[in-house]
């Protein structure tokens, strides 16, 4: 049954006095607020149950896109980058090869100890050399230390030093020890004699 609109005006009720059961009496503009309300109520419900999370697997899907292009672009610059490092591997070993080749395969300890008694006796020092240390080895060198003590001015053993590192014999200075021989009346410091330890490292190629 229809009723004229002035009969459903007569009937009417205003928002104050509304129930869900006799909702349908309310004015209309009143009926077109609760509609539009509720139609974005539900939307927003829907968003949540059914877009929210396709929003979320977007988001991830994202985040795992740029990772993978970050990645991609870190192994595009390894793989640009690997002709230099080849080159360099290939230098470093021409380096060894030809270091190691320069290096005695034989050993005499007489004649390097010769060689540096004769280093020492051109600067004007004595010197006393241990040969009685531990030899150390690796995959491709025997290395064999030798303890020298020797003394004189700083500018012998400086000298000395020098003449060291220029033997036939390829010889490495470490662990320098450098003191005062004590009981000295110092009036020029030049001359101040000083006690050297020094340990000499020499090398050979194993067989």
């Amino acid at each position: 049954m229809s009723y004229p609109k002035k009969d459903m005006d007569a009937v009417s009720i205003g928002i104050k006095d509304a129930t869900l059961n006799n909702m349908y009496l309310l004015e209309y503009k009143y009926q077109v607020m609760i509609a539009t309300f509720l139609g974005i109520l539900l939307f927003l419900i829907l968003y949540w149950i059914v877009l929210s999370p396709v929003v979320n697997t977007l988001s991830i899907e994202k985040n795992k896109e740029v990772e993978l292009k970050q990645t991609y672009s870190s192994n595009v610059n390894k793989l640009a980058s690997m002709p230099i490092l080849e080159n360099e591997l290939e230098s470093i070993k021409k380096s060894s090869v030809n270091l190691l080749s320069q290096l005695p395969s034989d050993f005499s300890a007489a004649n390097i100890v010769q060689e540096l008694y004769e280093a020492g006796a051109k600067n004007g020092l004595r010197i006393n050399v241990n040969k009685h240390l531990e030899i150390k080895e690796n995959e491709a060198l025997i290395i064999r230390p030798y303890e020298l003590e020797t003394s004189g001015t700083y500018a012998q053993l400086e000298k000395f030093c020098l003449d060291a590192g220029k033997l036939k014999t390829l010889v490495v200075l470490t662990d320098f020890r450098l003191s005062s021989t004590g009981n000295q009346k110092i009036t020029n410091p030049a001359k101040e004699i000083l006690r050297l330890k020094v340990i000499a490292n020499t090398y050979q190629t194993k067989e």
